[in-house]
């Protein structure tokens, strides 16, 4: 029995074919569908006055119009940028395609801009290194900022199909600055933790540690009231799951901190040497405590007598450090310093 395998674009010129040829003929379509392949074979069979039959099969990739299909693609919601010091980083976009004929093509557009009516703008190949590829590289985001990148897929029998998915770009990590590195207490006091955060995805949640001395770990400014040196660590995450940890030093000293003879205690820091000079208000016997940012202490002194005193500080790493200074009264003075 003759068979005839006819190309999609080949129907309209075999239908006529028929009609113009075969008179009176009884057309009966079978069909089989065969699921590992997700292919369907349409069997038309033509049965004439004459006893000659004509089968003809068609095969197609997916369900679509005489059993036409187009490829499906399904893309993540998002891609999450935490740092953008980080870039460049592949677009892990979980891109899965399914159906239509191989090979396909892959095309990422974008459009970004600052504000409406802004010069500011990128598009996608200010932001990809190669729009089509099937897994590009992410070289430029926008810091605070989401982008919309657009996939189109063609098969090889031109069918399309379409996806987007979402760059988001966070603002971490964050750092603590000025005041909010330490503080000093006296034993029974308490004083408020602090940080100066910059986030951009608002709202940010907040996690001290340790907890047991704070009236509140989940807040931005807890109040703490340690009973010994406690660094507390911070814990910030925003709504798209970036997270950074700061850090905050609270010391406890014995004593109280002297304000009778605070301007007159002074210390110089030479940036020619490694070597710290002190410059007391009176006469004593004075014992020098140096702590790093931890509350460990790094390096200790005594001055018998003298008011100026001068301690070598070439042992230690860069990093921000404080002294404290006591007289046999304990008088406390303090000072914080930066070693580069």
């Amino acid at each position: 029995m003759p068979q005839w395998i006819v190309d999609k674009g080949e129907l309209t010129d075999f239908y006529e074919y028929v009609e113009q040829h075969v008179l009176y003929s009884i057309i009966v379509l079978r069909y089989s569908q065969a699921d590992s392949t997700n292919s369907q074979t349409k069997t038309l069979e033509i049965m004439p006055n004459t006893l000659l039959t004509f089968i003809v099969s068609v095969s197609f990739s997916l369900m679509f119009h005489l059993g036409l299909t187009q490829c499906t693609v399904t893309l993540s919601d998002k891609f999450v940028i935490c740092d953008y010091e980080d870039l460049p980083l592949p677009l892990a976009s979980g891109l899965v395609v399914s159906g239509g004929t191989e090979p396909y093509s892959f095309y990422w557009d974008c459009f970004w801009q600052l504000y409406p009516g802004s010069s500011i703008t990128m598009d996608e190949y200010d932001i990809l290194d190669d729009p089509t590829s099937i897994h590009p590289t992410i070289i430029n985001s926008a810091q605070g900022d989401t982008i919309h990148l657009h996939l189109s897929i063609t098969d090889a029998e031109l069918n399309t199909c379409e996806a987007s998915i979402l760059v988001i770009t966070a603002c971490f990590p964050t750092t603590l600055l000025g005041i909010c590195e330490w503080a000093t207490i006296n034993p029974g006091e308490s004083v408020a933790l602090c940080t100066e955060v910059y986030t951009c995805i608002e709202p940010t949640s907040y996690s001290w540690t340790p907890s047991n001395s704070l009236d509140d770990p989940n807040i931005r400014f807890p109040i703490a009231s340690p009973t010994e040196n406690t660094l507390y660590t911070l814990t910030l995450t925003d709504p798209v799951g970036c997270s950074a940890t700061s850090e905050m030093q609270v010391f406890l000293v014995t004593t109280g901190i002297s304000e009778e003879y605070k301007s007159e205690f002074k210390v110089i820091q030479h940036s020619t040497d490694d070597n710290l000079e002190l410059v007391f208000p009176y006469y004593g016997n004075w014992n020098i405590v140096v702590y790093n940012i931890n509350g460990t202490i790094v390096k200790t002194g005594k001055a018998d007598h003298p008011t100026q005193y001068t301690i070598n500080l070439s042992s230690l790493h860069s990093g921000i450090y404080m002294v404290i200074c006591k007289d046999p009264n304990g008088r406390i003075f303090k000072h914080k310093i930066m070693l580069q």
